[in-house]
């Protein structure tokens, strides 16, 4: 498997393997569609969207790997008691990730891309909060 589908995995072992303040598993997906009547229970998805690849050196490259987390469910955005736990799951996975190194890879930065999507709560009353990292991984050209 490629660098990229690797980290993907290990992110979804780690978010499965972890304890949050909401239970859920998660799943790598290449597309995160899914019905609104599947999203009324927690679904966090994985997606591996960009890989941009650079020689380091003479014997060394890298892979720049940015990994999605989607964190979505349908909720009653007038309801804080309903949102604010799901704003709350997503800062907690984003501080379980932050430094976090796995075995071929350096984590490099969190950003919360979209802490939550007005225009999906406004039209289907589906929290949808998105959160990227990227990692970095050197490897050995062949």
């Amino acid at each position: 498997m490629s660098r990229a589908t690797d980290l993907g995995d290990l992110v979804v072992t780690s978010l499965n393997d972890a304890s949050f303040s909401m239970e859920f598993t998660s799943a790598r997906k290449y597309r995160p569609i899914s019905e609104l009547k599947d999203l009324s229970t927690l679904t966090v998805t994985v997606l591996v969207p960009t890989v941009r690849q650079e020689i380091t050196s003479r014997s060394m490259s890298s892979d720049t790997i940015t990994v999605d987390v989607l964190v979505q469910k349908q909720a009653n955005a007038d309801d804080n008691d309903i949102v604010d736990p799901l704003i709350d799951l997503v800062e907690e996975i984003g501080a379980h990730f932050r430094g976090l190194r796995f075995t071929h890879a350096e984590w490099l930065t969190t950003e919360l891309v979209s802490h939550y999507d007005m225009e999906d709560i406004a039209s289907y009353r589906l929290f949808s909060s998105l959160l990227r990292m990227t990692y970095i991984c050197y490897w050995r050209p062949a």
